[in-house]
């Protein structure tokens, strides 16, 4: 017994037609779609490659730049030195001891280019801070190697008006540098050592007071 095909109504035509141009519809949006994808991924190709390209012309350009600058110095593990001379790291260069042939170079730029008497700052100084930083700032100390003897600088500075108290008396420094023979005495005795241990404690306490005076000085140029 043979099966006949019912004929397609109106409807399933209606219903074939509007799935054929569903399907039409959908398979040209998946193309339009690839198509987006495509491009974006193209897109995103053409980004990343001028990304690379960047950076690739960003390190050429700091290589040339390093290689055309000179090498910097290696930073040091320590400190810079207080005192330029001797390089200590405990006291500055006024409140060094072991100088028998008297304190040598600048105080006041610490360094050793120059002697503190033809430093420009200490020319600028007004007399009494000259004296203040020649004498009374280092008593009980070596002196400082001027071209005027200390002595004589305390003596012009003895007969000077504003040297005077209300009284118009002059005060003596209670504590005067030290003569070069008690300075070489000190650094020499015995050999060194006890000015080295003299300065080891002076750089622990910091009071110059505690330092011996010498005889000499209460009398130099006077």
């Amino acid at each position: 017994m043979s099966s006949t095909v019912p004929p397609k109504t109106a409807f399933d035509s209606a219903l074939e037609g509007a799935t054929a141009e569903l399907v039409e519809g959908l398979a040209a949006e998946i193309e339009q779609l690839k198509a987006h994808l495509g491009e974006e991924r193209h897109a995103r190709l053409q980004q990343q490659e001028r990304h690379e390209q960047d950076i690739k012309e960003l390190k050429d350009t700091l290589g040339h730049l390093h290689a055309q600058m000179a090498p910097l110095p290696r930073a040091s593990q320590h400190p810079d030195p207080i005192w330029a001379n001797c390089g200590s790291l405990d006291h500055k260069m006024d409140h060094c001891l072991h100088v028998p042939e008297g304190l040598h170079g600048c105080i006041l730029c610490n360094n050793v280019d120059h002697d503190t008497d033809v430093c420009a700052l200490f020319t600028a100084m007004s007399f009494k801070d000259q004296i203040q930083l020649l004498i009374y700032q280092l008593g009980s100390m070596p002196a400082l190697k001027t071209e005027k003897p200390w002595a004589k600088w305390l003596g012009e500075w003895s007969i000077r008006p504003d040297s005077r108290g209300v009284d118009g008396s002059f005060s003596m420094p209670a504590r005067l540098p030290w003569g070069q023979a008690f300075t070489i005495d000190l650094a020499c005795r015995p050999h060194g050592h006890e000015c080295q241990a003299l300065q080891k404690e002076c750089d622990q306490h910091k009071d110059t007071g505690l330092l011996p005076i010498d005889p000499a000085s209460v009398f130099a140029g006077f």
